[in-house]
């Protein structure tokens, strides 16, 4: 990845969106349930995935999206540290696509990591939806 976080290299040389679209349809992935009380996913092979109620409601209610999940509240901008996903709403499942964690820095990416299911009121407490 570039100083500029703007560009990725890579030595092999493949059309990205094929790549990508072809880990989009492979078989079920992990399902992991979100911890509301660490407004969290705790993966036995990664380390806490940080969502926000509102990233996670969010999730749910589009087919698909890019979107910043977390942001640090004590560093308060997600180049400090923050989480950012791509996620494709399925039957009763969500599944994420790509994963970027920055932790302090420290940027880490991850293809099509795990799944988790739709709740029926996906809103957090307190929100309308309208």
């Amino acid at each position: 990845m570039s100083e500029a976080l703007d560009v990725v290299f890579t030595r092999a040389e493949s059309r990205a969106l094929t790549v990508l679209d072809a880990w989009r349809a492979l078989a079920d992935r992990p399902l992991v349930p979100y911890q509301s009380d660490l407004d969290a996913f705790l993966c036995e092979d990664l380390p806490p995935v940080y969502v926000s109620p509102e990233a996670y409601a969010a999730a749910q209610q589009v087919p698909e999206a890019f979107a910043t999940a977390w942001v640090c509240a004590g560093c308060g901008e997600a180049e400090d540290a923050g989480v950012f996903f791509w996620t494709l709403s399925r039957d009763q499942r969500v599944r994420v696509c790509f994963l970027i964690q920055n932790e302090g820095g420290r940027w880490t990416c991850r293809l099509h990591p795990f799944e988790f299911e739709k709740t029926r009121n996906p809103l957090p407490t307190g929100e309308s939806g309208e």
